[in-house]
């Protein structure tokens, strides 16, 4: 009987340290991670949506009217910036910036510089931290592209015989992710919806022949890749040298992308070997998500 009892008294003791032990263990917390992390990213780029609306309506048809671009085709790269901090709340600048470029195949969207690791942040002492949030913008900027310059820093940079106001251009919403433990996955949904259904600028439909080479010109005018890039001052605005030019599709219609605030004269040319040249002054300012026609045969 009294073995009985020591017996029971050392097992109630031994559950005692085990319960003790566990708690100890629940209130210490977890050492940081400082071993490198691969950041997992996973992008999901929402539907094209077309250009839909036009100016004016005439009794006649003028030329072959199509929406110009309707989905996302085999080449189309949209631009991301990650900006990594230190802390959850994001306060004071970013530790780190990566730029990514994801092109679409025609069926997915493919990061061209692959797989990467992104180390834990080394400070003065040499004491490592894993980032714990993430800001990322995207752009669909057909224009543009990255550059990164001998200081290591990354600037968006023209693209040469891609003229601003010939293509379409957006910038979506920025999408922040946090980690109190340290970033481990990115879930990107890019989406350009909103923007694609106010379009924050208008198109200009020039009537052509099909395969013409078309050049426009306006005192003003704003680039819907100024736009998507938040570049609305009039440091941006076209003088009188400046241009844009595309050839016309198939069915004869070259589209140039932009705004303007005031009356505007704009100067179009067909450059083939019978150059013609046509001078269109609109009186009004432009609406957005509206198409402009002007007609060059």
């Amino acid at each position: 009987m009294i073995l009985t009892r020591r017996i029971s008294k050392v097992l109630w003791m031994l559950l005692d340290i085990l319960a003790l032990t566990s708690c100890q263990q629940e209130e210490i917390p977890n050492a940081e991670d400082n071993t490198p992390r691969a950041l997992s990213i996973q992008v999901n780029v929402a539907n094209y949506l077309p250009f839909t609306s036009e100016a004016y309506t005439r009794v006649a048809v003028v030329g072959m009217p199509d929406v110009g671009k309707t989905k996302w085709v085999d080449g189309d790269n949209i631009l991301i910036m990650i900006s990594l901090y230190l802390t959850a709340d994001m306060q004071g600048a970013a530790k780190k910036q990566i730029p990514l470029t994801y092109q679409y195949d025609g069926m997915k969207w493919n990061c061209i510089e692959g797989d990467f690791k992104v180390k834990p942040y080394k400070d003065q002492y040499n004491q490592h931290h894993n980032y714990k949030a993430a800001r990322i913008t995207g752009y669909y900027l057909p224009t543009h592209r990255w550059l990164t310059r001998s200081d290591g820093s990354t600037i968006l940079e023209e693209i040469k015989d891609v003229h601003l106001g010939s293509k379409e251009a957006f910038a979506c919403k920025s999408i922040e992710q946090t980690d109190a433990n340290g970033l481990r996955q990115l879930d990107l949904n890019i989406d350009f919806s909103e923007e694609m259904k106010s379009r924050p600028y208008s198109r200009i439909r020039i009537v052509a022949n099909s395969g013409s080479k078309v050049q426009i010109q306006g005192v003003g005018f704003l680039t819907a890749s100024n736009i998507a890039r938040g570049e609305y001052t009039r440091l941006y605005k076209w003088e009188a040298t400046s241009k844009a030019i595309v050839f016309a599709d198939l069915n004869g219609n070259a589209f140039f992308y932009g705004k303007w605030e005031s009356p505007i004269t704009f100067t179009v040319k067909t450059l083939t070997s019978s150059e013609k040249t046509k001078t269109i002054t609109v009186s009004l300012p432009s609406i957005n998500g509206t198409s402009y026609v002007i007609d060059m045969r």
